[in-house]
């Protein structure tokens, strides 16, 4: 079974740049629907973001795998320059 954070990764490899929550949100619930609730998707891309702080507080156990860039897009971890080694 695909876990939540496998499925937003292999989304966020299938795009190669940036994209926003919506566009997350709408891939994961056309590629797996109904198999997660909406508030499951609102709070993965809140913890696996590497560059929120809180995210460590709140969610200390999450991957974090999402960079969430100055204009509100997320892209992956491993395209940000500051947080390639990550």
């Amino acid at each position: 079974m695909t876990t939540m954070a496998q499925a937003i990764k292999g989304f966020l490899g299938s795009t190669g740049g940036k994209v926003t929550g919506e566009q997350i949100k709408q891939a994961i619930n056309t590629q797996y629907p109904g198999q997660w609730k909406a508030t499951t998707l609102q709070a993965h891309l809140y913890a696996c973001v590497a560059n929120n702080p809180k995210a460590y507080i709140h969610h200390p156990s999450a991957q974090k795998f999402l960079y969430r860039n100055s204009d509100g897009t997320c892209s992956s971890v491993r395209s940000s320059p500051q947080w390639s080694n990550f």
